[in-house]
């Protein structure tokens, strides 16, 4: 299952911690849901803070951790609810 769109953003509360450009969602039975995606804009401050979630597709994942480098971002995503 794949689940790919063009922005999405990561937050912590209401604070927008990050803004992503394309990304992608996927699921297995080996991994979870795991997200890839592009940063377009970051708030390093809101980026440490915790918990952090992703929202995009009218659903919000928990994300349990994650992983930047050269602007890539890498998560091992929860299970997702419905976006308020």
């Amino acid at each position: 299952m794949a689940i790919t769109g063009v922005s999405g953003r990561i937050a912590h509360g209401y604070f927008i911690a990050a803004v992503v450009g394309p990304y992608t969602v996927t699921k297995t039975e080996e991994l979870g849901w795991r997200l890839a995606a592009t940063l377009a804009e970051i708030d390093p401050y809101a980026l440490a803070q915790r918990p952090l979630t992703f929202v995009a597709a009218g659903a919000c994942w928990p994300i349990e951790r994650f992983e930047i480098i050269n602007g890539s971002f890498t998560a091992t995503l929860g299970t997702p609810s419905e976006d308020d």
